[in-house]
C-alpha cells in the first residue's frame, strides 16, 4: 500500500517517503493531533503475524528467528533506525535507552492493551501478554524485546 504525500491515515498527515524495501514503506508524517512528526511503517500484507494466522502456518510458538514477525513491533526498528540516520545526533544506543527500559522494568497496559491481548489466547511464547488477569495499569514487562532491542544497539540490525 503506497502513501501519498498529502494524505491522511488516521490523523496522520503523510509529508514524505523515507524509505522502501522487502519489509515494507516508511514515510514521515504529521501527527495532527499531538502536533509532532512520527515515522508510519506500512507492512506488506503478507507479514501479519495474527494468532489465526500462525496456527493455519503450522505454529504453536512464535517463530523467534529468521521470521520478520518476531521482531517487537513489526517495522518499529526499521523505523527508528531510518529516522536515526537521516535525522538523528544521539548515539542509537541513547536513542533505544528508554523503549529498553519500558520493555525490561514494564509499563502499564492500556485498556486497549488489556482489551487486545485475548487474541493471543492459545498462542505459546508470549506469557507476558497473556490475557488471564490482564487489566487495564498491570506492569507488563517484555524481557525478550529489551534483549533483541539491546542486541541490535550492540551489534546493529
Amino acid at each position: 500500500m503506497t502513501l501519498i504525500t498529502g494524505s491522511r491515515l488516521g490523523p496522520y498527515e503523510i509529508s514524505a517517503a523515507i524509505g522502501a524495501g522487502g519489509m515494507g514503506e516508511v514515510y514521515r508524517a504529521r501527527d495532527t493531533q499531538l502536533g509532532r512528526d512520527v515515522a508510519i511503517k506500512v507492512l506488506p500484507s503478507f507479514l501479519p503475524a495474527d494468532p489465526d494466522r500462525l496456527r493455519a502456518e503450522g505454529n504453536s510458538l512464535m517463530p523467534f528467528s529468521h521470521d520478520l514477525r518476531s521482531a517487537p513491533v513489526p517495522g518499529c526498528v526499521d523505523g527508528w533506525i531510518a529516522l536515526h540516520a537521516r535525522h538523528g545526533h544521539l548515539d542509537l544506543s541513547e536513542v533505544f535507552t528508554a523503549a529498553i527500559s519500558y520493555a525490561s522494568e514494564g509499563f502499564p497496559a492500556s485498556p486497549l492493551l488489556a482489551g487486545t491481548v485475548r487474541n493471543l489466547d492459545g498462542v505459546a511464547g508470549c506469557p507476558e501478554l497473556n490475557s488471564v488477569g490482564m487489566r487495564n495499569g498491570q506492569i507488563v514487562r517484555r524481557r525478550g524485546v529489551a534483549s533483541a532491542l539491546s542486541a541490535i544497539v550492540e551489534h546493529g540490525r
